[in-house]
């Protein structure tokens, strides 16, 4: 039989789940500081779906990391809180904060780097 998507055990299906989850909270703040199509919705309702984004990589992150034993879920778990602390009230003035910006291709470059020494580590 063919199949689309390799057996993969719990471990890295929650590993490729929490790195996704992040990833995408990462993306929707990215979209707010270029001024993208989330900016383009009402503070409150951006930032709802920033925080359920968050909160849906925190859980998963956090379920990993019990699940599993594993501290390498651990780092992962402060992201989403940082996005939802940027986001404890409704903004607008993210359009351009390259500063802000540059701090998160820092982080993601950091996290980058953490899942392939993840991925070479014997």
């Amino acid at each position: 039989s063919m199949n689309y998507f390799p057996d993969l055990t719990l471990f890295e299906l929650l590993i490729i789940l929490t790195i996704a989850s992040v990833a995408f909270s990462g993306q929707m703040l990215h979209e707010m500081i270029d001024g993208d199509s989330l900016s383009k919705l009402s503070p409150k309702t951006s930032r709802l779906i920033i925080w359920i984004s968050s909160l849906i990589s925190l859980t998963i992150a956090i379920f990993s990391l019990i699940i599993t034993q594993y501290i390498i879920f651990l780092p992962v778990v402060f992201f989403p809180f940082g996005i939802m602390y940027i986001f404890r009230k409704p903004r607008t003035d993210l359009a351009g904060r390259s500063s802000l910006k540059d701090v998160g291709i820092i982080l993601g470059n950091l996290t980058f780097v953490y899942i392939i020494i993840l991925i070479i580590a014997p």
